[in-house]
């Protein structure tokens, strides 16, 4: 009877619906043959056919008005059709009337919802009666049923409902051989099954609870044991850092400030983290090929010979060469091979350029020539000025350097050391 009740009542819901859209359908359609069927009288101005027309559309039992205007709102037609009250208009549709792409007037018409709403009760009432006759041959069912089942359907909930609650341990008695009985046998083994399975539950959720903390217990060792292996990787590139430097006093502290400004540049770009950590230790190690290049070169005021400047040049390879073989060093070990080519192809030591060099190596280049100007060495005692080394770097843009790469560089810089610099000042 509750379903039947709920089924009328998403039916009228249902109906009220498809009155609505019904409605709107036809009063969509019938304002666009009106404004279609007008155009040319109005256009010619023949006023006697806009009214028949007006007069046929007013003929359909849904339309309650209708309003013809020209192009400035000025009326030329009304037709009103006489309604009592409580069937007043219900919605209304507009349409411009253009005739050869020129807004020639307007066309309204007004729509009751009278014939619509008695088409729905109509319907609903059949529904009403189908109902009322299903709730009759419903009723007489459930007693002829009830008297049969009622009391063995009783005893099953009341134990269903034990079940529910954890209480497995009732047992159910077999009375009948019918289709309660084979219910009752059914939710007899059910009982006997559940029984079964939530004591295989609890064992397992001990034993999975047991490997859950020993895992636990694995992954915070493991982590500890790859923070203390990166530690160490970190350790052991500083170490090298230093033993670069040791032999020339003037670079002390250089790759520690390629690094930064390295970082500040690939963050200025948005590079991910795990490329930065390579570019760290690749602006780290760039120059550990020096360990390979005499002292007296390094270390040499006057300018270098032409020999000395090739053994100078062998830094980068020897640099490569030195850490290629190192796994976790193995994709920075490319970026200190070039990170002395220029961008436009007259670097060392292959002599590639653009896109064909590294983007790690390209911004090495840039950090490594600003700290290079902006610190002393041997062969300079007297540094440039952040300025003076900024302005360098722009005159470098796309031959030295990547332009953009220094475009970046140089935004990021100023922000953050406050270098001001007019960079056209050349």
């Amino acid at each position: 009877m509750i379903l039947t009740v709920i089924r009328i009542g998403m039916v009228y819901s249902v109906k009220s619906n498809q009155v609505i859209i019904e409605m709107t359908q036809d009063a969509n359609n019938l304002v666009d043959i009106g404004s279609n069927a007008i155009k040319r009288p109005l256009w010619d101005f023949d006023l006697d056919n806009v009214e028949d027309i007006a007069d046929t559309l007013i003929l359909d039992e849904s339309v309650a008005e209708i309003v013809i205007t020209d192009d400035k709102g000025n009326l030329i037609v009304q037709k009103i059709k006489q309604f009592p009250v409580e069937d007043r208009a219900f919605l209304s549709r507009t349409r411009q009337i253009y005739f050869n792409d020129t807004h020639i007037g307007n066309i309204t018409i007004s729509f009751t919802d009278r014939f619509y709403i008695q088409k729905r009760n109509t319907q609903m009432l059949n529904e009403v009666y189908m109902g009322l006759l299903e709730i009759m041959i419903l009723g007489v069912l459930i007693l002829f049923i009830s008297s049969r089942i009622t009391q063995p359907l009783e005893r099953i909930t009341n134990i269903a409902q034990k079940i529910a609650q954890g209480k497995l341990d009732n047992t159910i008695e077999v009375t009948m051989d019918d289709e309660v009985g084979a219910l009752e046998k059914m939710i007899s083994s059910m009982q006997l099954q559940l029984r079964t399975h939530i004591e295989e539950i609890e064992m397992n959720h001990n034993e999975i609870q047991a490997l859950y903390e020993e895992t636990t217990a694995m992954n915070e060792e493991l982590e500890n044991l790859i923070s203390t292996l990166d530690q160490n990787y970190q350790e052991t590139i500083v170490v090298l850092a230093n033993a670069i430097e040791a032999s020339d006093h003037y670079t002390r502290g250089h790759c520690e400030r390629v690094e930064k400004y390295s970082i500040l540049l690939a963050d200025a770009i948005g590079m991910t983290l795990r490329d930065q950590r390579t570019l760290r230790m690749a602006a780290i190690l760039h120059d550990i090929g020096k360990i390979g290049v005499p002292s007296e070169v390094l270390t040499k005021e006057s300018a270098l010979t032409d020999e000395e400047f090739e053994i100078i040049k062998r830094h980068s390879e020897i640099g490569y060469q030195i850490i290629k073989d190192i796994e976790f060093l193995s994709e920075s070990a490319q970026i200190v091979l070039q990170h002395h080519e220029r961008y436009d192809g007259k670097g060392y030591n292959n002599g590639i350029s653009g896109e064909d060099i590294l983007i790690s190596a390209r911004i090495i280049c840039i950090a490594d020539a600003y700290d290079a100007m902006t610190s002393s060495r041997a062969y300079r005692k007297s540094p440039l000025t952040k300025s003076q080394a900024i302005k360098e770097l722009v005159k470098g843009k796309d031959t030295q350097f990547d332009g953009r790469l220094v475009d970046s560089f140089v935004e990021r810089l100023t922000k953050k050391e406050g270098v001001l610099v007019n960079i056209w000042d050349r």
